[in-house]
């Protein structure tokens, strides 16, 4: 499911770039910046903004910064908000793929998704990771990874297991609201959803 964008377009790195322009409709982006967020080749990625340009969906406009120009979300497109809704409407990555790449992290006891993983816009965050034995650094490595993919910056927490069940027993807010709000549980080992 999380790939339709790729098959219907045939390019994973128009893609990327499309989930990047329309989870940020108001933001003026610089090709390299654009390269750098969703981790496409600067080359590939000039092209396909320049594409994208040329039916309508980007246009330019100077960044008032800078002497450069930049590419900017046309809402004016005709079939703007049919592809909105489609490219926002797709999952951002499978499950499955997601549920892998956080068990290499190393012990698993809990990942709750939120916001942008269940097209929540309004919720906290978009991601609780609980575990032992993983380090800040490969997490912050792996979320680098998934926004490229998401198309914005991700909102996370990651806790230990002590204290995740430290915070949940002292009925701390954002695990209570993590808990019992809109979300979509990918791993519980420890009974934190029951």
């Amino acid at each position: 499911m999380s790939n339709i964008l790729e098959k219907l377009f045939n390019s994973k790195p128009r893609a990327k770039i499309l989930k990047l322009i329309f989870r940020n409709p108001n933001f003026i982006f610089k090709a390299q910046e654009v390269a750098q967020r969703t981790k496409v080749d600067y080359y590939a990625a000039r092209r396909e903004l320049y594409r994208l340009v040329s039916v309508g969906l980007l246009k330019f406009k100077a960044i008032p910064s800078s002497n450069q120009k930049g590419f900017f979300l046309n809402s004016d497109f005709d079939f703007y908000k049919e592809l909105k809704i489609l490219v926002l409407k797709t999952s951002p990555i499978s499950n499955d793929k997601l549920l892998r790449r956080f068990r290499k992290l190393g012990k698993l006891k809990l990942v709750l998704l939120s916001g942008v993983f269940i097209n929540q816009e309004k919720s906290r965050s978009d991601l609780l990771l609980v575990g032992d034995g993983i380090h800040q650094n490969q997490v912050d490595n792996l979320i680098k990874d998934l926004e490229s993919e998401v198309g914005k910056e991700i909102v996370y927490a990651f806790m230990t297991t002590e204290e995740f069940k430290y915070r949940k027993n002292m009925f701390d807010k954002f695990v209570l609201e993590a808990l019992e709000g809109p979300k979509e549980v990918l791993w519980d080992s420890i009974g934190a959803t029951r």
